[in-house]
């Protein structure tokens, strides 16, 4: 098989080769010329049938090479090389037809020929000389100039190469330059030229002029003529009209074509639209619009970018009678000044108004005309323009904004959104709130949200209360979270008033506040006290009652002459304000737990003797998936105690709002009574206002969500297992199942063995946790597509990892591998493999010196990482990975690259950066072997 010619050559080379041609085509017919008299006479004295041919078929090389002689004496060989086969193809079936022809003759008359020791000598001579011909032939294709085959299509067959895509090299230089194609229109070849017209030719195409360009392409197939119409619309900008130009001449293309074309004239980065060129190409689209009404929508662009808004109108009016997606023309803001023409507006009646995006859109359009708008950031005053504004986005949450979205008489939709986490002026928000027009409100910050709903339910507070100024002030100031003093400058008598509103999230604010402000009284309870709940509160009456009994103090259903303390619980209906003014202290009820915790701490089990057991019982109907039977464990914890670490099935009860209201509340009062103050101070805070059942919380906004709680409260829950709960909850469908552990957050040794009991997990992700070791049963993850164990300590892998079949990415970087496990040659599946190290801080402890030799058995590997690995040598059984797509040899100790490399047959990127080289010729030719391949190789080595 002949090896690939490289067939780039410089013009001066282009000219040596011709000349060369022409020089053996002259010493071909000269010698075959003799060659054919001698062998004629000799035959025809001996009655030869194969001497005569022979002398024939000599004949026949003269004339095929005096037609090489007329092909390269052109100035372009390849534009008569077509020609120039035929007749060399007509003298051989010539030939062919009259050796039949005598040698039936010869055997029908039974002619015996005579003995010719001329003949003799002219085979012999031709044996010698067909070699160095054949020499000659080769040095020439070697040279990268494959033209020269039809030379000698007798001596030497091999001469006539083809590329590996079937087209021969003289296609490919028909697009070499002006004058080649030229010269293959005036030979009447314009359909191969257009056969052969690619993207990379642009320069080429643009430099002929237009009537041959069209020759071409009128030439071509409808099919290529869409193609080249694909690289106007891919292609650079500039390329655009002269391709376009010549194609909207053509009848017969696409209507979606002449669309593209119409997109070009008013392309961002274009030039001014030429008048001109727009004419014919709505002269050649329009009437393509009632099959492809888009084409209407272009053709408005078009027609207002030149000014005749009339006709904007009309074409508007086109695509609305074609069916035309009339809501795409709608919103488009290149046409927002349209607006404000008496026509233009009429068209869209039937459809909901267009939302402008951007002021500068807006303004063109006109304020009356402006009732939906994304505004951008910060708009200030200018909104007030706006007065028919109902819909509004805006980016900023800065006061003049705020101010400006309050006086807008007709607003009935708001949504606010920003970064900043500076103060907020709690005034102007109030005012906001306020608005009689205002339906919808949602309030968007530094990745916390106040809805529409918990607005919604403030001002029917408002109106429900008719709270004054100062108390409307405050609210909004706890559920905003301002930050600008109004709260926290408040007393305690204002928050225990906010503790009475309808909006949660308002008491809830307000109970963080009271937390700083309200004190146990010194002495605490004693025997005889009376406690007084006023309000809701999370505990269970009953078990705060037996709590009391304890200290001998008494739960209190009315105030009276013993009442010692009273317990503000939300929406008190005023009493906690009454008893505040008679003077009796008020707590919150966080602190009479932590009270009754310090002088008689709960023990935090069930029945004597059987804690580990129903723990384990409680925990199997926690995490059932069916709400009865979480409702039958809650129920059983509140009446008998709940054990010890089931804090986190809990919390994952009381999140999961699939379940119902009665089940979710009784277990956020499990919580409220026995996890300690810093989790229930974390749970009611930011944890809180985090729903990880939302259909768009992604896996990062689980453990993002998890993460911080841990870091609020840190050794009170397991943060692994409510990660692994939480994701077991969630729908697969909808979620996916990931568990990431990574950011060195949650540090372990070993994997949690709870984690196994996720069999349909996908995604495992510890990275930066501390793993020495996995377990031997990991091969219970069945469904795990993908195992990332980076930046851990792993000195080996256990066997069952082999029991992963599903498992296509599996990533071992920055561990303590002294040797490649042996376990992982036989997970075939593998796509995708990293062995590297990434962290440079010296001295890693332990590296790869070697490599086994046993890649072959990783046949579907593609990817492969051993970077900054301390190996020198690589095995050959890597150059039997049919699949190895990518290789990652940075920073080894490599010297030597293995030739085995240029054989990988999908190899199409080789990382050398920081590999120890040897700079030589044998590395070089290597490495420019494989980027002949079409390899991506990346190395230090200077200029290669």
């Amino acid at each position: 098989m002949n090896s690939p010619i490289n067939l780039t050559v410089s013009p001066r080379r282009r000219a040596q080769l011709n000349r060369r041609s022409l020089n053996l085509a002259y010493a071909t017919a000269g010698y075959n010329l003799a060659e054919g008299v001698v062998a004629v006479t000799a035959g025809t004295a001996a009655s030869s049938t194969a001497l005569l041919g022979f002398g024939l078929d000599s004949f026949v090389e003269v004339s095929s090479a005096l037609v090489v002689v007329w092909q390269f004496r052109s100035r372009v060989p390849e534009a008569r090389e077509r020609l120039a086969l035929r007749l060399i193809a007509v003298s051989f079936f010539a030939l062919a037809a009259w050796v039949t022809v005598d040698a039936a003759r010869s055997l029908l008359g039974a002619e015996q020929a005579g003995t010719s020791p001329v003949g003799i000598a002219v085979a012999a001579t031709s044996v010698v000389v067909m070699p160095l011909r054949r020499h000659d032939c080769s040095a020439d294709l070697d040279d990268g100039y494959r033209n020269a085959r039809p030379r000698f299509r007798k001596v030497v067959p091999g001469c006539h190469t083809r590329r590996p895509d079937g087209r021969t090299g003289s296609v490919r230089r028909m697009w070499q330059d002006v004058a080649a194609v030229r010269e293959c229109l005036r030979t009447g070849q314009a359909a191969a030229l257009a056969r052969s017209l690619k993207r990379e030719n642009a320069a080429t195409w643009r430099a002929l002029e237009p009537v041959e360009r069209r020759q071409i392409l009128a030439a071509g197939s409808a099919s290529k003529r869409e193609e080249v119409a694909g690289f106007a619309s891919a292609g650079r900008v500039a390329e655009a009209p002269v391709l376009f130009d010549d194609l909207v001449t053509l009848p017969d293309l696409r209507a979606k074509t002449y669309c593209a074309a119409l997109e070009t004239l008013y392309h961002e980065y274009a030039d001014p639209i030429d008048p001109e060129r727009a004419r014919v190409y709505l002269a050649a689209a329009l009437p393509h619009g009632p099959a492809y009404p888009k084409i209407f929508h272009c053709a408005a662009r078009v027609y207002f970018a030149l000014g005749d808004r009339d006709r904007v109108v009309r074409m508007v009016a086109a695509g609305k009678r074609h069916d035309g997606s009339l809501w795409l023309i709608r919103d488009d803001m290149a046409l927002a000044p349209m607006w404000s023409h008496p026509g233009y507006a009429e068209l869209f009646a039937h459809l909901d108004p267009p939302l402008f995006r951007g002021m500068e859109a807006a303004r063109a359009a006109g304020p009356a005309a402006v009732r939906r708008l994304r505004a951008g950031g910060r708009p200030g005053a200018r909104l007030r323009e706006f007065v028919n504004l109902e819909w509004v986005d805006v980016w900023g949450d800065d006061e003049e904004t705020l101010a400006a979205l309050a006086d807008l008489p007709r607003l009935a939709r708001l949504e606010v959104s920003a970064h900043a986490r500076g103060p907020l002026p709690t005034g102007t928000l109030t005012r906001l709130v306020q608005v009689p027009s205002l339906e919808e409100f949602t309030f968007e910050r530094g990745g916390e949200a106040v809805r529409p709903g918990q607005i919604r339910a403030l001002r029917t507070d408002f109106a429900r209360r008719d709270l004054p100024a100062p108390e409307r002030l405050l609210h909004v100031a706890l559920l905003f979270g301002t930050g600008d003093g109004t709260a926290e400058q408040s007393g305690v008598r204002d928050l225990v008033a906010a503790m009475d509103s309808g909006v949660p999230a308002v008491r809830q604010a307000a109970q963080r506040l009271l937390a700083d402000r309200l004190t146990v009284p010194e002495g605490g309870l004693r025997p005889g006290d009376g406690v007084l709940p006023a309000g809701k509160i999370n505990s269970d009456l009953a078990v705060l009652a037996d709590r009391l009994a304890e200290l001998g103090a008494t739960l209190q259903r009315r105030p009276g002459p013993a009442t010692r303390l009273v317990v503000v619980g939300e929406q008190h209906k005023g009493r906690a304000l009454a008893h505040l003014d008679a003077g009796v202290p008020l707590i919150l009820e966080s602190q009479l737990r932590d009270l009754l915790d310090r002088v008689a701490p709960q023990p935090l089990s069930g029945v004597a003797g059987e804690g580990e057991e129903l723990a384990a019982r409680l925990r199997a109907l926690l995490t059932s998936p069916d709400e009865a039977t979480i409702k039958l464990a809650v129920d059983l914890a509140r009446q008998g105690g709940l054990p010890p670490g089931l804090l986190e099935e809990l919390i994952v009860v009381g999140k999961d709002t699939r379940l119902g209201r009665p089940v979710r509340s009784g277990a956020q009062k499990l919580l409220a009574e026995h996890a300690p103050a810093a989790l229930r101070d974390a749970l009611a805070g930011a944890f809180a206002r985090t729903n990880v059942f939302r259909d768009s919380a992604t896996s990062w906004d689980v453990m993002s969500a998890v993460h911080d709680l841990a870091e609020l409260c840190p050794g009170t829950i397991d943060g692994v297992r409510l990660l692994t709960l939480l994701i077991a909850r969630r729908d697969p469908d909808r979620f996916g199942r990931r568990l990431d552990v990574s950011g060195g957050w949650m540090t372990f040794t070993h994997l949690p063995p709870y984690v196994l009991d996720l069999t349909d997990l996908g995604h495992l992700r510890i990275e930066q946790a501390g793993l020495v070791e996995l377990p031997d049963d990991i091969g219970r993850l069945t469904g795990l597509h993908t195992l990332d164990l980076g930046r851990n300590r792993l000195t080996s892998l256990p066997a069952g990892i082999a029991e992963l079949r599903d498992l296509r990415h599996l990533d071992l970087s920055n561990n303590h591998l002294a040797q490649v496990p042996e376990v992982l040659f036989a997970m075939g599946g593998l796509v995708r493999l990293s062995l590297g190290l990434s962290n440079w801080k010296p001295p890693w402890p332990v590296h790869l010196t070697t490599l086994p030799d046993r890649f072959d058995g990783l046949t579907g590997l593609a990817h492969l990482d051993i970077s900054h690995q301390h190996v020198a040598a690589l095995p050959d059984s890597m150059g039997a990975m049919p699949n190895l797509v990518g290789l990652n040899l940075r920073g080894t100790r490599l010297r030597r690259l293995p030739d085995w490399l240029t054989g990988l047959p999908k190899l199409r990127q080789l990382l050398l950066e920081g590999a120890s080289l040897d700079d030589d010729a044998t590395n070089r030719d290597l490495i420019a072997r494989l980027r002949g391949r079409g390899v991506t190789v990346r190395t230090d080595l200077a200029d290669a």
